[in-house]
């Protein structure tokens, strides 16, 4: 019995140090962000930032040699060195705000104001295909 306690108590003790380490890495990664936004001159993004965390990021600075663009570049070689090709940091994101109405309003005026020739021969499957899309995306909002 007594093993299995001093066992919990270890577990415990490695899983709140985990802890700790875990938000000291969040408030340091605030900390990067506001002085990084304080350094391109996004004041007003700076003080947001400092608002929204409710905690005071401004009574730490950051080490000499420690700034986000320095990480980055020191992330990227890392990569590099290791899978012989750079990391891919962001990637467009598709609009999915676009109402289904929108697409098929865009789509129709698309064809419609003469952006796009469309053969004699397929006009009517133009007509069959808005007309589907149309009441498809009224029957999704449904």
């Amino acid at each position: 019995m007594e093993l299995s306690c001093e066992t919990l108590r270890t577990a415990h003790q490695a899983r709140e140090a985990d802890e700790m380490r875990t938000e000291a890495r969040r408030k340091n990664l605030l900390i990067l962000i506001l002085h990084y936004l304080m350094d391109e001159g996004y004041v007003d993004a700076a003080n947001a930032l400092e608002q929204e965390t409710k905690l005071s990021l401004r009574g730490f600075e950051v080490c000499d040699n420690i700034d986000l663009e320095t990480i980055l570049m020191e992330y990227e070689s890392y990569y590099f060195v290791k899978f012989q090709k750079y990391p891919k940091i962001t990637k467009k994101v598709l609009d999915t705000d676009v109402e289904e109405d929108d697409i098929f309003l865009s789509l129709k005026n698309y064809f419609d104001i003469g952006k796009c020739h469309i053969s004699p021969k397929y006009y009517n499957t133009y007509k069959i295909l808005t007309n589907n899309m149309f009441i498809c995306s009224k029957e999704l909002k449904v």
